[in-house]
């Protein structure tokens, strides 16, 4: 149908029949009951539709008439001439294709199939000249990834490369290449060349942000001073709301920035007065947060999960769509017989069969993977119960950056008694310097559960091993991971690492008896800071200890011991843990209804 855009049925008739009008030219009408109106041709519509064209061109007659006599236009209404002839089951199929892409089905025509000489135009051909399966729709069945199929489909339909955000050019050039559709392969080449050009671009130039500390009486003097590319940001006066940090009165911090080339080196010697304190930000300070749910199935007493219940059977996908929740992205993920294990951009995941651990750093709001996961478990593992819940983490330093509702732990102890009942929190430490916080649930474990825990936090890192972490001085996760020494804390795990650009790094370490490691790393001198966390065997955590803290060299570290009272004594931990160059600031025990828990503070000993 081609006379205009709109519905005769649903629209406004007096339009549509001065649009007809307009065209000055015979028109063809195809009206079919049941198909959307405005289509150029119906002839490919089934038989038996056919029957009723009629009977719905007589009544468009009607309309069109009453139409133009409300437009004032009676002389000119137009006739309209119905060709009844038959449409055979070949006329409706001869230019619609079915295909089965990696299990998704895509319906379109084989004139755009066949828009450039590929795999594609040869197999929607009449008579073939390849050959393939059909699925029991008749579809072509193709064994290929459906997300970037779709992409090659619309160039083919519309000329224009458009690609979602969880997609990449060298996935849409795989299956272009694929298909070989030459004139697409070139434009995603062209595509993968301007992309790196600007990479390049933006990685030889950076914004570097620096915090001075001054005085009242010389802020004037520091604004009025700044120059060489010099540009103010943020002034920071007194205590922020929330701020753990009190600062003396009369102090500021005033923020600045600037843009320079990466070959540049800058002048170490750059000073507002005597009492500036400068310190250049690339990333901000970690502060991880740590959620692990165990389940089970209503009715099952011996808590004994089947092969039903396994956390393990929900889709992937949407364990990414939580992920998101989050503000986490995955960055690598891989599989064994016990685990899932995903890589974050803000730490990691592992999923287990009846429970889940998920560590997350920064602005993230872990919390918010809470319900979402408790509905994913009752629908896809037939888990109704949580048997129990571990939140911890580090006091922050800056608690006013976080988002609801890790504003405070207040907040977030409110948000989970929201969802769960009997929770219980906990904070270790001292409260005024550092501590760290836990919410579980006060009541007894249906499963009997052997599992034990260690952590440890690491700030005030040794600089010349935090280089290792740079790509400056590193090319490759794996060659940080051989350098640093991580690959021989567990000599038989697959480990699954990556190097962040500019610094940074992450890992996840399986272990063949399915216990897990995880590393993460930010290596920036003024706020450096390495966490370390495993569930192997409570008796190599204290030779674990000593060998984490040679390859990171802290000059402070907490360590939290989670164990059932099976795997650990209270009075061996009192003589246990010590380390000659630390000197144990806090020590804490916490008897949980199945489990001990152990906080212990660490500080260097002055050299």
């Amino acid at each position: 149908m081609n006379p205009c855009a709109r519905d005769p049925f649903i629209d406004d008739n007096v339009e549509f029949a001065r649009r007809l009008k307009k065209l000055k030219v015979p028109h063809h009408l195809t009206i079919v009951d049941e198909w959307p109106h405005g289509f150029l041709d119906f002839g490919f519509a089934a038989t038996d539709v056919a029957q009723y064209n009629i009977e719905i061109l007589n009544m468009l007659q009607k309309i069109l008439q009453q139409s133009f006599i409300n437009a004032g236009d009676v002389a000119e209404v137009p006739s309209l001439n119905f060709d009844s002839r038959p449409i055979s089951s070949s006329d409706c199929k001869r230019d619609w294709v079915l295909l089965n892409v990696g299990g998704k089905h895509f319906m379109t025509t084989r004139s755009t199939l066949s828009k450039e000489e590929s795999f594609l135009g040869r197999l929607c051909q009449y008579e073939p000249d390849l050959k393939t399966d059909v699925d029991d729709r008749g579809a072509y069945l193709i064994d290929r990834d459906p997300n970037y199929f779709n992409v090659v489909l619309n160039y083919l339909r519309h000329g224009k490369l458009i690609l979602e955000t969880n997609l990449v050019e060298e996935g849409v050039l795989e299956e272009a290449e694929f298909y070989n559709i030459r004139p697409l392969i070139e434009l995603v080449k062209e595509r993968i060349r301007e992309r790196d050009k600007r990479k390049l671009n933006d990685y030889r130039t950076n914004r570097v942000y620096r915090v001075i500390q001054c005085q009242e009486k010389e802020v004037t003097q520091l604004m009025s001073s700044l120059s060489d590319g010099w540009k103010f940001e943020q002034l920071i006066g007194h205590s922020p709301v929330g701020s753990s940090y009190m600062y003396p009165e009369g102090e500021f911090l005033c923020i600045v920035s600037k843009q320079y080339d990466r070959g540049t080196r800058e002048d170490n010697n750059t000073s507002v007065s005597e009492r500036v304190k400068v310190c250049t930000i690339i990333r901000k300070k970690r502060a991880e947060k740590l959620l692990e749910i165990w389940f089970v199935a209503g009715g099952n007493e011996s808590g004994k999960a089947t092969t039903h219940n396994d956390l393990r059977n929900i889709p992937r996908d949407l364990i990414e769509e939580v992920l998101g929740l989050v503000n986490c992205k995955v960055l690598k993920y891989a599989q064994s017989a016990t685990t899932d294990t995903y890589v974050l951009s803000e730490s990691s995941m592992f999923v287990f069969q009846t429970h889940f651990i998920l560590k997350t750093c920064g602005e993230t709001t872990l919390l918010h993977a809470v319900q979402p996961m408790l509905e994913l478990a009752r629908d896809y593992c037939g888990f109704d119960i949580v048997d129990q819940i571990f939140y911890s983490r580090r006091k922050f330093l800056r608690p006013e950056l976080q988002k609801a509702p890790h504003t405070s732990f207040e907040h977030e102890v409110a948000y989970l008694d929201s969802i769960f009942e009997g929770g219980c929190a906990y904070v270790l430490g001292r409260t005024n310097v550092d501590c760290w916080y836990l919410y579980t649930l006060d009541k007894n474990c249906v499963s009997t559960k052997s599992d034990q825990t260690l952590e440890i936090i690491m700030t005030d890192l040794d600089s010349e091993k935090m280089k290792i972490f740079y790509q400056e001085y590193t090319s490759s996760a794996a060659e940080a991971t051989k350098k640093a020494g991580i690959d021989k804390l567990f000599p038989n795990a697959k480990i699954f690492d990556y190097l962040f650009d500019p610094c940074g790094y992450s890992m996840n370490g399986l272990l063949p008896d399915g216990h897990y490691f995880t590393i993460h790393i930010t290596p920036e001198p003024d706020f450096s800071y390495v966490s370390f966390e495993t569930n192997a065997s409570y008796s190599q955590y204290q030779e674990l200890t000593r060998k984490i803290l040679k390859m990171f060299n802290p000059g402070k570290f907490t360590t939290t011991i989670f164990g059932g009272t099976a795997a650990t004594s209270l009075d061996t931990q009192r003589k246990l843990f010590l380390f000659s160059d630390y000197g144990r600031v806090d020590h804490q025990i916490v008897c949980l209804v199945d489990h001990d828990l152990i906080y212990s503070y660490y500080k260097k000993h002055p050299s």
